[in-house]
C-alpha cells in the first residue's frame, strides 16, 4: 500500500511538471486536463504542497481561457489548503501568500470590491509576517505593483449613484497602502482640490485634471477589468458568466451561504464545461 502510494504521488508530480509546462507553452486546455489528472492523486498529507501548487497552476490555466469563476474557486481550494498549514502547524508558508495575492487579482478582474479589499488586507499581513521571518517577497511585490493603479482604474468607472457609498473609502484605502486607488475615488467623488498636488508635474486646471484621469481609464489594463465595482450593498446579487457563447446568470439573496453557494455552481459549470 506504501509502494503504491508512494508510486501514485510521483507519477502526479511528472503530470504537474508537464501541466506547468504546458502553460508556460501557451497551451493552457491542455494544461487544465494535465493537471486535473494529477489532483486527484496529490490529495494526500504528504503531497499537500504539490496540490497546492496543482491547483494555483490550474487556476491560472482557468484565468487565461477567461474563466474567471473557475479560477476563484480552485485557487480558493489552494489557498484553503495552504492556510491549513497555519491551523495545524503554527507555520505561515509562502504558498499562502501567493495563492491570497492571486485571488485578490481574480477578485479585482470580476470587480467585488468588498472581496478584493479583503485579500488585500489579507495578503498584506500575511507577507509582513513572512518578511518577519526572513523570506524575500520582493519577486511577488514586484507584480503587485499595479494593483493600485488598476484598482483605481476600476474605482474611476463606479457608477454616479452608488458613489455616496464609498465617500469614506479614500481614508480606508490609504490605511490599505493603495495610495492611487484613493486618489481615483478622490476625484471621482468630486473633491479635485484635495487631490496631493505631487500627483502632477506642474499647476493644471480642470481640464487638465479631467484629461489625467481619462488617459488613466484608458490603460491597456482596462480591457481586462470589469466595467464597473461591485459593492454588494443591494439585497439581491446578480453573478453571471459567458460559458460557450451561452449567458449564465445566477440571483441570490446577498447572504453569506447564498453568495457562497452562487460562487460555487458558477464555478462548477465553468470548471466542468
Amino acid at each position: 500500500t506504501a509502494a503504491r502510494r508512494e508510486g501514485e504521488v510521483s507519477a502526479a508530480r511528472m503530470l504537474l511538471t508537464r501541466g506547468a509546462q504546458q502553460l508556460d507553452a501557451g497551451r493552457p486546455y491542455e494544461a487544465i486536463r494535465t493537471l486535473g489528472r494529477a489532483l486527484g492523486r496529490l490529495y494526500k498529507h504528504e503531497s499537500r504542497h504539490d496540490a497546492v501548487h496543482a491547483l494555483y497552476l490550474c487556476a491560472r490555466a482557468y484565468e487565461h481561457v477567461g474563466l474567471l469563476w473557475a479560477a476563484r474557486g480552485t485557487m480558493l481550494a489552494a489557498a484553503s489548503i495552504a492556510t491549513n498549514e497555519f491551523w495545524t502547524y503554527d507555520k505561515t508558508m509562502p504558498q499562502q501568500a501567493i495563492c491570497y495575492n492571486a485571488i485578490k487579482w481574480i477578485e479585482l478582474r470580476l470587480g467585488r470590491l468588498p472581496h478584493l479589499l479583503a485579500w488585500h488586507e489579507l495578503d498584506q499581513a500575511v507577507r509582513a509576517a513572512l518578511a518577519d521571518r526572513g523570506y524575500n517577497m520582493e519577486r511577488l511585490s514586484k507584480y503587485d505593483q499595479d494593483f493600485d493603479p488598476i484598482l483605481g482604474m476600476l474605482l474611476l468607472r463606479t457608477e454616479l449613484f452608488d458613489l455616496k457609498a464609498l465617500a469614506k473609502l479614500p481614508h480606508v484605502l490609504d490605511g490599505l497602502d493603495l495610495p492611487w486607488a484613493s486618489v481615483a475615488l478622490m476625484y471621482a467623488l468630486g473633491h479635485e482640490d484635495d487631490l496631493p498636488p505631487e500627483l502632477f508635474q506642474q499647476p493644471v486646471d480642470a481640464d487638465g485634471k479631467r484629461e489625467l484621469f481619462r488617459k488613466w481609464q484608458e490603460q491597456p489594463a482596462a480591457s481586462e477589468i470589469a466595467p464597473n465595482p461591485q459593492l454588494y450593498t443591494q439585497q439581491t446579487i446578480t453573478l453571471s458568466s459567458m460559458v460557450l457563447g451561452c449567458h449564465i446568470v445566477v440571483d441570490c439573496s446577498n447572504k453569506s451561504s447564498c453568495v457562497e453557494l452562487a460562487e460555487s455552481a458558477l464555478a462548477a459549470i465553468e470548471s466542468f464545461l
